[in-house]
């Protein structure tokens, strides 16, 4: 099996006996950066459910960077000459006195 790209977040303290007795506490982050063994998503998945040991959720898997969408400012990176001359484009009325966040709010209607 290969190895995770996953990260959980611990819920509770825990020793990993994969792993030496690794201590784990609440809020540490799973798998340890140096993990002595090769932490797959089906581990990752028996430690996120009550199918271990313990017999108890002892992690939350996060979420995976690459999966997060980030929420840009299409008009972060425009002067408001530029904002001016877009709302121009737009044949929008009654830009020419508008400040910065006027036009931003104009364009995004």
């Amino acid at each position: 099996m290969a190895k995770t790209n996953l990260t959980g977040t611990v819920l509770t303290y825990w020793e990993d006996l994969q792993d030496n007795d690794r201590a784990y506490n609440m809020g540490d982050t799973f798998p340890h950066a140096e993990a002595g063994y090769e932490v797959t998503d089906e581990r990752m998945h028996e430690l996120a459910s009550e199918n271990n040991k313990r017999g108890q959720k002892l992690i939350n898997i996060n979420e995976p960077a690459e999966e997060k969408e980030e929420v840009t400012d299409p008009y972060a990176d425009l002067t408001v000459a530029e904002l001016k001359e877009l709302a121009k484009e737009r044949e929008l009325e009654g830009y020419s006195k508008l400040n910065r966040e006027d036009l931003i709010a104009l364009l995004e209607k």
